[in-house]
Formats: C-alpha cells, structure tokens, sequence
C-alpha cells in the first residue's frame, strides 16, 4: 500500500472489473481501502481512498456493478455500499433469529458475491448464511459446522474463517472453520457434509474451489496459533473425500492463502507467512515469488 494509506498489514484483496480496474483492500487498523490500479508512482497523493473504519476485512465489489461495494470490518460487520448514492448504503450483518444463541463470527469473517448470480450472497459465522436479495434477508442454510470448544473471550474461536463457491457449478459451497472442520454443501438444496478426514485439526486458512474443474478444490491450514510452523497444503479431485498433500518442495511456513490461475490449470500461487511462490505443475515444484518483495506475510492474493 503506497501514498496516504497508513502503512499496515493488509489482511484481504479484490478487484473490480472496469478498465482500469480499482484495487480494494482490507487493513488492520484502518479499514477498507481502494486505489486505481493505474497509478503513477510519483503521484500518489490522494490515491487511495477508505471506504469503511475499523479494522478492514474482507471486501468484494459487486460482479457487473463496481458501484456496490460489499465491505466489513472485524466481526462480521457488514456493509453493502453503494458508491453513487451513500443514502442507498446499508448495514446487513446477519442476526440470529434465536437471541439465546447468537452467531459467533471470526475475527475476519468469509463472506463472498456468487459467481452465478450477483443478488446471491453467503456468509459464515458459526453457521452459514444465504441472503438471495444482496444482504437484505438471510436465512440459514447450515448447522454449526464447528466443534463448539473455545467459543468465548476476546478473540473467540469455534467459528468459520473460509468460505468459497465454485464459479463451475451454482451452489457448490465449500466451507472451512478454525477448528480444523472442512465441509461441502454439492448443490442448494444438498446437506453439507463433512470433508476433513485426513487433515490435520488446524486452522483452515484457505479453501479454493477449482476454476477449470468442478469436483477439484484445494485447502491450506495453518498451526502457527500452537506454535507448528510446519506447510498444509493439499488438493482433492473428488470433491474432498480424499486428499492428497501438494507441499512439494515448500519450506515449512505456515500457509494463508492459495489462488489457482484462471487460464492455466497447473499454475497455482501460495502465499505464507515468510513469502510468495508459484508451482507451474500442481504443487510438484514451487518456486519463489518473492523478488523485491520484503519478508512480509502474505495474507491473500488474487488474479484480476
């Protein structure tokens, strides 16, 4: 982050998709953030502009609209904004119909646009949420998909911190929390089902549903919150009811984030806590990515 952005870590990334095209961002401390992607490096003044206070989560332009902008900050605070008309924005962070038993929401809590309808929008919390009309009404379409241990405190856990949809198949939904649990929900009106076995009981901190085939999906886990600093990353072909270890030659670092190239089924990138890398064959072979790069962790990365 250059120019007049506070100069903090970065916990998530977007695009948008005019020509040029706005990067947004998630900051700890100071919210969400935008800037264009076509700015001169010696004039940064005024480049970015911050969308939402706190501290910055995840945050998705709407596909086809880039003047809805979905924000949050820490928590599961929710925001659809509306760029043109502020009076159109609205708070929609999903309420639990049962006041005994509200919904417990990560530090950095998943929520994502469908790939197929842009009126659809899933959230996690403990459970997971699905608002057909843009946030305005939700409705729970799972159980609690965690072990329920550790649920309170100042950072609670037992909640869901990966969520993804595969942009091959309307209501394929993946699901990850950070007590170790993996899900699949196959189509909408489908149970979800269990798809850990074989994992380690780690923080899911990526769960990617493939771009060229539909029943491939990758994870990466991380133990660095109980001191294992070792790389989880894996890959299923069928639909995570088997999972096979993609670490290769990877240094062992903690992992974040995982991206599959749109074009090219055998290039993915991963992003740790130390660094960057690449793999041009599925995770037989990384290669660094890092370059100039300083050793920063990489939280989130995305291929516009």
């Amino acid at each position: 982050i250059y120019g007049d952005v506070v100069q903090k870590p970065e916990y998530t990334i977007h695009y948008d998709e005019q020509n040029p095209y706005y990067v947004y961002t998630g900051l700890q401390d100071n919210g969400v953030c935008r800037g264009p992607s076509n700015f001169k490096p010696d004039n940064l003044k005024n480049c970015w502009q911050m969308l939402m206070w706190g501290d910055g989560a995840f945050v998705q332009p709407q596909p086809g609209n880039p003047d809805i902008v979905y924000t949050a900050f820490q928590y599961g605070n929710i925001f659809r904004m509306d760029m043109k008309e502020e009076k159109n924005s609205k708070f929609i962070k999903p309420q639990s119909p049962d006041r005994t038993s509200p919904y417990r929401y990560n530090w950095l809590s998943p929520y994502l646009v469908s790939y197929h309808n842009p009126y659809i929008l899933y959230f996690g919390g403990n459970k997971v949420m699905r608002s057909m009309d843009r946030g305005d009404h939700w409705e729970e379409i799972s159980p609690d998909l965690t072990n329920r241990q550790n649920i309170n405190g100042d950072v609670p856990y037992a909640t869901i911190g990966a969520l993804d949809e595969s942009p091959l198949a309307p209501g394929l939904l993946y699901a990850g929390t950070d007590d170790g649990n993996a899900w699949i929900k196959k189509y909408a009106q489908s149970p979800l089902v269990k798809i850990n076995q074989g994992l380690p009981a780690l923080w899911v901190s990526r769960i990617a549903a493939s771009q060229h085939k539909k029943e491939r999906v990758y994870i990466t886990l991380t133990g660095y919150r109980i001191d294992d600093f070792n790389t989880y990353v894996y890959a299923s072909g069928d639909y995570g009811k088997t999972w096979a270890s993609i670490k290769g030659n990877l240094p062992e670092e903690p992992v974040n984030v995982i991206r599959e190239d749109p074009e090219n089924e055998n290039i993915l990138y991963l992003g740790t806590d130390l660094s960057v890398y690449v793999t041009l064959d599925r995770g037989v072979t990384w290669y660094s990515l890092k370059n100039k790069l300083p050793t920063v962790a990489v939280y989130d990365m995305r291929v516009q």
